[in-house]
């Protein structure tokens, strides 16, 4: 979980005109995983010869000290953040994007990934307002579903395809929605 806030120090103008001095933006984050899969059974380990060590009231050392579990990272991610800036000088003042991960959903393609999004933005009345004084057509909002899976190839590389349905795309609804099909490629080093 992350809350901030974001300044950019340069002077702008407002859409009305009245100059500014900086813009600034807050933000609120949360990444949760909401289910995690059974971790692995790791093998029992033999006891070695010196596992006879005796325990007292002084000595968490011994055949009966816990060891830690290593935990399974497959399951149910969820990810969001908010943003926030002032409609005054902001195209965009508000921002969600949201979305649900699952880590490891096909059998023995544990790091792959399969990934559902929805963002949405929405643009400043003040823009909106001028817009229209200019017979422009105003922007209203914008949204975007997402779908895609992660094909993780090895330790360092992945393919992802990707499917986005885009609402209103350029926020004025002068073009109609519209389907993207798309590929990522990466590579971690």
């Amino acid at each position: 979980y992350a809350a901030g806030f974001i300044y950019w120090g340069v002077e702008n103008a407002a859409f009305n005109g009245q100059p500014y001095q900086g813009r600034f933006q807050f933000y609120w984050q949360a990444d949760q995983m909401l289910y995690r899969e059974s971790s692995p059974e790791e093998p029992e380990k033999e006891p070695a010869p010196d596992d006879d060590i005796e325990v007292n009231e002084k000595s968490f050392m011994g055949p009966g000290a816990i060891s830690s579990k290593r935990l399974s990272n497959q399951g149910l991610y969820f990810f969001s953040t908010i943003n926030f800036a002032p409609p005054v000088n902001n195209a965009m003042p508000f921002y969600v994007l949201t979305g649900l991960v699952y880590r490891g959903l096909i059998p023995y393609r544990d790091n792959d990934q399969l990934g559902a999004a929805f963002a949405y933005g929405s643009f400043s009345q003040d823009e909106q307002t001028l817009n229209i004084n200019r017979g422009v057509a105003p922007r209203t909002y914008q949204a975007m579903l997402e779908f895609d899976y992660r094909v993780q190839i090895n330790r360092w590389a992945y393919v992802q395809p990707t499917l986005q349905y885009i609402i209103r795309p350029g926020g004025r609804g002068l073009v109609q929605n519209d389907t993207i099909i798309g590929m990522q490629f990466g590579i971690n080093f």
